[in-house]
């Protein structure tokens, strides 16, 4: 999910079309999915505008240039999302989708115990959001583990840093000092070339290929999905 404090909801000045925010959502959300929280680059995907309450009901009708009720996100999640707006009775079970910007996903949504790159419902609303959208696809379950990759190389990459820092510079011979900082200092170099740089393309190598790759699991996966949504909106 993406973490609602990253989202900051601007209030840009009237436009004549729903269109002609998305420059504004895409800073908003900071270029990532409002429901699935893949970013642009690890998607490998187009992303587009969505009517949070959808146009084509009465109620969004009169929202449809509304900047509030619109979100960024990701093709497939629109796709599965689609018209979707819950009744009376449904929302009364929490059968709703989850929008970032007013619900905190963390109270709805965790990283399922026996497999930490699946998602797991803490709720109804939770539960629901994951299967209307697929949450558990292939695609996404891969972008979460190479997530924790990467963060896992940056805790490494921190730890080595911290240490070269505990170095008594001072008790150094003279002839170590100075290799020893122009050791210290490429580290340093690399670090942040690496954070302010790199990262994007890593991302793309470890995210956008495999996301398109068919997965013969998807289609049962799908199948199940499809059956639990039918029988939470029965």
């Amino acid at each position: 999910m993406v973490n609602r404090s990253l989202i900051q909801r601007s209030t840009p000045s009237k436009r004549p079309s729903y269109k002609d925010y998305e420059e504004d959502l895409r800073k908003d959300f900071f270029c990532s999915c409002a429901y699935c929280s893949s970013m642009e680059i690890e998607a490998g995907i187009g992303f587009s505008i969505d009517h949070y309450i959808p146009k084509s009901k009465p109620e969004g009708k009169l929202l449809e240039n509304e900047f509030s009720n619109l979100l960024w996100v990701c093709s497939q999640c629109n796709s599965r999302k689609k018209d979707f707006l819950p009744n009376p009775e449904q929302k009364a079970r929490g059968h709703i989708i989850i929008r970032p910007d007013e619900m905190i996903g963390a109270n709805h949504i965790c990283c399922d115990p026996d497999n930490p790159n699946e998602l797991k419902g803490k709720t109804t609303t939770g539960e629901f959001h994951i299967q209307r959208l697929f949450l558990n696809k292939r695609g996404h379950v891969i972008i979460r583990q190479k997530r924790r990759e990467l963060l896992d190389d940056a805790h490494y990459v921190l730890e080595g840093i911290r240490s070269l820092r505990k170095v008594a510079f001072d008790n150094l011979k003279q002839s170590d000092k100075g290799p020893y900082q122009r050791f210290y200092k490429e580290v340093l170099k690399k670090h942040d070339s690496v954070v302010a740089g790199e990262m994007d393309e890593l991302l793309r190598t470890y995210a956008s290929s495999p996301h398109n790759i068919t997965d013969p699991e998807d289609k049962e996966k799908d199948r199940l999905r499809k059956k639990c949504l039918k029988e939470m909106l029965e």
